[in-house]
């Protein structure tokens, strides 16, 4: 499965809005998110690449695999021919790390990461005909700019652990993202959490009576999830995804998580796609 696209017209521009528009804090305007895309959907004939898709992983939260999941969404995304940036909102610049490792080892696809500035949404409307995927990876804390960034995405996703504190936190900002959704061009913010880090058992009691409050909660949740595996803390020495580690560091059955998390990711920026036609 491939994403879809937006064909884009030719010879035509987005425009371009003004600066006092870019500066309105995180109550922002739907339509600036329309000006990403050029042409009208319904006079499309196919559906081939995206023109621009934006995905923005975040959470309140330090250590729920935010960058391992927005780096992993880039390589796989980049592994099937889509031009994608990754924006590393960190001040640790954890993906910026990662990239250089990459780079330095000469693993491919190579993936260009940039640091988000303080004012996410200008850079996001610059990188727009540049790119057809941007991948936003929030940095713990950055709270404003996960909400700004959110306003103009297809899809966030909000990792989140089966420490108590970190679903306390990641329901705390489902919560925030649902008040702020009529802002979005959708009427509704896409945000769906991700567990992370959670039982390496299928049938762990404690990652199903998780996901049973959450969806009591009335908090959407991913089917897939990424279990605690040690492969994933090599990925992050290596500047490898784990589908690309070999022998007795790769791990079969992260690589399948990891993929089932992706198609998931695809079916639903796909079907809401279709909706949308």
């Amino acid at each position: 499965m491939t994403l879809l696209i937006r064909r884009k017209t030719p010879g035509s521009r987005p425009p371009k809005p003004r600066s006092s528009h870019l500066e309105s804090g995180s109550e922002v305007c739907p339509k600036y998110k329309q000006m990403l895309f050029t042409g009208c959907p319904k006079q499309r004939t196919t559906f081939e690449r995206i023109h621009l898709l934006i995905i923005t992983v975040g959470a309140e939260k330090g250590g729920v695999s935010k960058t391992r999941l927005a780096t992993h969404i880039a390589v796989l995304a980049a592994s099937t021919g889509t031009d994608v940036v990754l924006l590393d909102t960190d001040r640790q610049g954890s993906a910026t790390s990662w990239s250089r490792i990459r780079n330095d080892a000469g693993v491919a696809p190579a993936i260009t990461v940039l640091s988000l500035p303080p004012n996410p949404l200008k850079e996001l409307i610059s990188l727009s005909g540049k790119y057809e995927l941007i991948v936003v990876d929030i940095g713990a804390q950055n709270y404003r700019t996960m909400m700004e960034c959110a306003l103009v995405s297809d899809l966030v996703l909000v990792p989140c652990g089966a420490d108590q504190q970190e679903v306390e936190s990641a329901m705390k900002v489902c919560d925030d993202l649902k008040q702020k959704g009529s802002n979005h061009e959708k009427g509704e913010i896409p945000a769906h959490i991700v567990l992370t880090r959670v039982s390496p058992l299928s049938n762990a009691t404690a990652t199903a009576e998780l996901r049973a409050m959450l969806r009591d909660e009335g908090v959407s949740v991913f089917d897939a999830q990424l279990a605690y595996r040690t492969a994933w803390l090599t990925t992050g020495k290596s500047g490898k995804a784990v589908h690309e580690l070999k022998g007795k560091e790769r791990s079969p059955k992260a690589v399948a998580e990891m993929n089932a998390v992706y198609e998931e990711i695809l079916r639903r920026i796909n079907a809401d796609t279709k909706e949308s036609c």
